[in-house]
């Protein structure tokens, strides 16, 4: 080979091994810290895009902002904002060598830098669309639209049953010695009322233009729900009636038997009523389909006049009974659940077994679905009464009572 040709083929091997060095630079080439300089990551599921020319950071729910890196005694500003039809579950953050929940439970913080780096965490997701009102204990009623939570909270009253009727919205309980109602035309804004002579108010429904409370030893009803009139059951003592429906122009209670077996009640027009002799503890009653079925403390029964009743398969402890779509679906502790198309045959089922620990008290059917509520503000919804999805209403309060929104 000619020098020439030698020294031709030398200078491209040269020039090709300097360009690859060239290429390797630039990938390996990472953006550098200044001195004095700190920065603001901002993460969570489901992350899209980033854009560090404004800091925000897309998310398949919502965005959040201010990520980047600051001069080491700046102020920043960080904040997370859901997409229309999303909620924010929860931005939480701090430095990097502290803790990371410094910042907790709101959608906006401000600070100073301080030198130091700072770790945010984010997460959105769809709104539900489920609307119903509930009430619990520590006198809390929450209004729930579609993912926006709205709490109201009326002293210290255990608040146990809520029903609607006639324009209004009338939650039942215990303040103290003795039963207490509220009343509120949009189940935001409430008003009170006593009943001191029933000492514990434990249910309540709406039929025949009043409304039905039941209760320790008495019954109370009312026309407006506002002003109320106590009637005695009759001669027997009662530990307490539990639930109270309304149904083919009867309304019936069931409860707990004091000196007596008679646990269920019934009337024509809520102010005179008759026993039936039942040894059982019963928690809580619906009427549907031409039936009024009852579930208790290993009982469950069910009946087409109120007067007459017969057992079903159901056993086991279940505190909450609605009617919908066509079926009959009961709640009760450690996350059970029963459904049923006729009251008297019954399937059951355990929420998963990560929500055993959850207790629910209280059924609705509102939105197409069954909704159920019970401690730590936990619900529970189906479409069907089989399959069950659960969520948090972010509201750490046991809820007894619940009811749609008219």
């Amino acid at each position: 080979m000619k020098k020439f040709d030698l020294f031709i083929l030398l200078a491209i091997m040269l020039l090709a091994v300097g360009c690859e060095s060239e290429v390797n630079d630039q990938k390996t080439e990472r953006p550098v810290i200044k001195d004095g300089q700190a920065s603001i990551t901002i993460m969570g599921d489901s992350m899209i895009t980033t854009r560090s020319t404004n800091g925000r950071v897309e998310f398949a729910g919502g965005y959040a902002t201010g990520a980047g890196l600051y001069d080491g005694d700046a102020d920043a500003v960080v904040e997370a904002v859901p997409y229309s039809g999303y909620q924010l579950v929860n931005f939480t953050g701090g430095p990097t060598d502290g803790s990371s929940n410094q910042f907790s439970g709101d959608s906006r913080y401000s600070f100073n830098i301080q030198r130091k780096d700072w770790k945010f965490s984010v997460s959105f997701k769809k709104k539900i669309d489920l609307r119903f009102i509930a009430v619990g204990e520590n006198g809390h009623i929450l209004y729930y639209d579609k993912g926006d939570a709205t709490v109201r909270q009326l002293d210290d009253i255990t608040w146990r049953s809520l029903t609607y009727g006639r324009g209004k919205y009338v939650a039942v309980g215990i303040n103290g010695s003795y039963g207490q109602v509220a009343y509120s035309s949009d189940g935001l804004n409430w008003n009170t009322s006593d009943i001191s002579d029933v000492l514990e108010l434990y249910g309540v429904t709406y039929g025949s233009d009043k409304f039905v409370t039941v209760g320790h030893s008495k019954l109370a009803y009312s026309y407006d729900g506002m002003n109320w009139t106590s009637t005695n059951i009759g001669k027997y003592n009662y530990n307490g009636l539990n639930g109270v429906a309304y149904g083919n122009g009867k309304f019936v209670a069931v409860g707990v038997g004091g000196y007596s077996n008679r646990t269920f009640v019934y009337s024509s027009d809520g102010i005179n009523w008759a026993e039936v002799d039942i040894p059982s503890s019963m928690y809580a009653v619906a009427y549907g389909n031409g039936k009024f079925v009852a579930v208790g403390n290993g009982y469950s029964f069910y009946s087409s006049d109120g007067v007459n009743w017969t057992s079903s398969n159901l056993t086991g402890a279940y505190s909450g009974i609605t009617y919908g779509n066509g079926k009959y679906v009961a709640v009760g502790t450690n996350g059970k659940v029963a459904c049923s198309s006729d009251g008297k045959n019954w399937s059951t089922n355990v929420l998963m077994s990560g929500y055993k620990s959850w207790s629910f008290y209280s059924v609705t059917y509102a939105t197409n679905r069954f909704i159920a509520i019970g401690s730590k503000g936990n619900v529970a919804y189906s479409s069907d009464g089989l399959d069950w999805e659960t969520m948090s209403t972010g509201v750490d309060i046991l809820f007894r009572g619940i009811c749609p929104i008219n």
